[in-house]
């Protein structure tokens, strides 16, 4: 996916990518570890562009015990569900409108980042 990000922004465009770990239930501990510590169980990565006021975004959510080699489109979600999971507002400046009508379609980003 980061190499997904990085041709995208190569296109010369604006490209936001919000990112964050998710903490939905214990994941591990790290061995040896001197103090108390949470391991995410995931994290998730909204990628959002605009040009002549259009906005596309795509949202991901990944688990921690993720491969390099796993499939990143397969993880697409809405930025809906991002928000739900993580209790964010992604994208509160945008007009209601069209706040809603991004976070809930599903990743009308992703051709552009290598999905089919």
């Amino acid at each position: 996916m980061q190499n997904a990000v990085r041709s995208l922004v190569r296109t010369g465009q604006d490209v936001y990518v919000v990112s964050g770990p998710l903490y939905e239930w214990f994941f591990a501990a790290l061995p040896d570890a001197d103090e108390v510590h949470n391991i995410p169980s995931g994290y998730f990565k909204v990628i959002v562009t605009e040009i002549n006021d259009l906005v596309e975004a795509s949202a991901f959510i990944m688990q921690q015990n993720a491969s390099r080699k796993d499939d990143y489109c397969t993880t697409q979600v809405t930025i809906d569900e991002v928000e739900a999971r993580t209790g964010l507002d992604i994208m509160p400046i945008l007009p209601k409108d069209t706040e809603a009508f991004v976070e809930s379609t599903l990743g009308n980003l992703a051709f552009k980042l290598g999905c089919s």
